[in-house]
């Protein structure tokens, strides 16, 4: 039954019964009598579940409003969350309800979300399960927290357990270890001011401590909330105990005063160290000013115990008390976040959980490790089985970025690689390194993207239309090592060639000529060429090498206008009235011969350029 926000989970409280009954009475039996899945309902649940499973269709007339605001109050006045916790012999549940008041002081209720939970084995009392139940209403108020858009502006939690109420109203901290961890979860979500005592007949989460049939449920204030929360004047306080001294001596208490200052100062030291970590973004800085905490209290107990006259142990060196204070901000920060698994010495996980695929399990320090198939191997314990660390507490962020820093601001895939050689297996790993490399500054300025400058306005040359080859831009390429052809006993056939490249900065054309040398006369005989093929040019750019300023600055320079307006006024008549061999002489001819050089080759380019033009 798919029922995450829990409506119906004092309903389907009753099937998990059945089931935790069932394997309950089979694990008493011999091996040999025990139930498998797939053998027959004992004979006494052969007519409970059958029966539960009927009731399960009077599920279709449950209706519950899903909004938290009737349409006449949509903008409330204020807003609060009340978590009420519960628990009995067979289960542990909570509920929430958001109370919304409006300017005329009408307060509308509405259902948030349920839990039902069997029972924990490891609760043998029912203080220690109402103390569960507590836990369960501030994670369960944690997550609310989170999803809501528009959070409350403070947060009630009830219970019926006066017990519960004196423990987390206690300074003294002598508790046994599992109430003192519970503790600790319970007083980092909430504070002590926050807890109210409720009566047994006015807590709706005694519904989800029994198993309720969908018929009367409709009936009950599971679904609406307790009716004090519908008053115009409700004050948290009118149900909370003033004197929790009638209560002395509390259960579970540790009167030995060395084992309760040692779980006072570990306790105390692990909210010192979470808010330590959150100061400090260097992870060693923040291990070696918590090993000089460790070491100045361990030191406090052992003048403690000097004076009592008891044994004395040999005090820590450096490294031991570094290694002792690292397991205790593991182990803080392993216990927030895996509650569950850090109660039981061997976690037994489900497949539909979350970290079922990593097999995790406690070692002899108490902290959870990830399994696997490399026990028997020969590589060291950190890398066999590292260290679970959870997702989104301030340790990971100091964690990760020592490595970061330890790999000289490297990618995600060397900086993952380097965590887990340190011993470390991170939930949600990638997505975590990913974060902090997006937040990283040195990270964003060494991988940012060239950014392109604003660039000019195009010169009038590359955007004016003009015949090909108006406007050229010219550069020398090479050299390249070709074969000339003549070899004698003193020289090779091969020698040295470069290219001179035109490029028409209107239409983008290329012309290449060959250079045997990069002297000014050799370029000159190549720009020629390029005239008597391509025509004059108005415009030469380059990049002023001193070939091209030597030809510039020639006496006798190109004077590509001139030369291309008497070849063509020559051209013309010459043209119409094809010349002999003798109208290459005179004047005419030391004309082709300045533009075009001597000879059959140079008469031919001038031809070509005069039919040309």
């Amino acid at each position: 039954m798919y029922d995450p926000i829990g409506f119906v989970s004092p309903v389907t409280l009753g099937g998990r019964l059945i089931l935790r009954r069932i394997l309950s009475e089979s694990d008493e039996l011999p091996d040999s009598r025990r139930l498998d899945w797939d053998d027959p309902l004992p004979e006494e649940q052969r007519r409970i579940y059958p029966r539960w499973l009927a009731s399960l269709d009077d599920l279709r007339l449950l209706t519950i409003p899903r909004c938290f605001l009737p349409q006449d109050l949509a903008h409330p006045v204020s807003q609060t969350l009340h978590v009420f916790a519960d628990a009995s012999q067979d289960a542990i549940g909570c509920a929430s309800y958001l109370r919304s008041t409006d300017n005329s002081g009408d307060a509308y209720v509405a259902f948030v979300r349920g839990e039902s939970r069997v029972a924990p084995r490891a609760a043998t009392s029912i203080p220690r399960l109402e103390l569960c139940a507590a836990v369960e209403a501030v994670m369960s108020a944690q997550q609310i927290l989170r999803e809501l858009k528009s959070p409350p502006q403070d947060v009630y939690f009830y219970s019926d357990s006066k017990v519960v109420l004196a423990y987390i109203n206690s300074e003294s901290g002598r508790f046994t270890r599992y109430v003192q961890r519970r503790l600790t979860i319970i007083k980092q979500v909430s504070r002590p001011e926050q807890w109210s005592y409720v009566p047994s007949t006015s807590n709706p989460a005694d519904f989800a401590s029994r198993a309720t049939e969908p018929r009367a449920l409709q009936q009950t204030s599971w679904l609406r909330g307790p009716e004090f929360l519908r008053r115009e004047i409700f004050s948290p306080d009118s149900h909370s105990p003033t004197d929790f001294s009638e209560l002395e001596p509390l259960p579970e208490t540790d009167d030995s005063p060395v084992s309760t200052a040692l779980i006072a100062s570990s306790s105390d030291s692990d909210e010192t160290f979470s808010a330590l970590i959150r100061k400090l973004s260097s992870w060693p800085a923040a291990l070696r000013i918590a090993t000089r905490v460790v070491s100045l209290c361990r030191g406090l107990v052992r003048k403690m115990r000097q004076k009592q006259g008891e044994a004395v142990h040999k005090n820590f060196t450096y490294i031991e008390a570094r290694t002792l204070v690292h397991n205790i901000i593991i182990r803080e920060a392993q216990t927030v976040a895996f509650p569950q698994l850090m109660s039981t010495n061997e976690p037994k996980l489900g497949p539909w959980h979350r970290l079922a695929a990593l097999a995790p399990f406690r070692d002899e320090q108490g902290l959870l490790r990830v399994g696997g198939r490399l026990g028997m191997s020969e590589l060291p314990r950190e890398i066999k089985h590292p260290l679970l660390l959870p997702a989104g507490h301030p340790i990971i962020t100091s964690i990760l970025r020592h490595h970061h820093n330890l790999t000289k601001h490297q990618g995600r895939h060397v900086t993952h690689s380097a965590v887990r050689e340190a011993g470390y297996h991170i939930e949600n790993g990638r997505r975590a390194i990913q974060k902090l490399l997006q937040g990283c500054v040195t990270c964003r300025r060494l991988r940012a993207s060239c950014e392109a400058p604003q660039m000019a306005s195009l010169p009038q040359d590359r955007v004016l239309a003009a015949p090909p080859f108006s406007a050229v831009g010219i550069d020398v390429f090479g050299p390249w090592m070709i074969s000339h052809g003549q070899t004698t006993r003193r020289t090779s056939s091969l020698m040295k060639c470069w290219a001179v490249i035109f490029t028409c900065l209107a239409s983008r054309g290329v012309h290449i000529e060959c250079l045997p040398s990069l002297d000014t006369p050799t370029f000159i005989n190549a720009f020629r060429r390029f005239v008597a093929i391509r025509g004059g040019c108005s415009t030469v750019r380059s990049d002023r090498d001193t070939n091209f300023i030597g030809a510039k600055n020639q006496d006798e320079g190109i004077n590509v206008e001139q030369a291309s307006r008497c070849l063509l006024d020559h051209g013309a008549t010459w043209l119409l009235n094809p010349p002999h061999a003798s109208h290459f002489g005179g004047a005419w001819e030391r004309k082709i011969g300045q533009v075009f050089g001597r000879g059959d080759v140079a008469r031919h380019s001038a031809l070509n350029y005069l039919r040309r033009a």
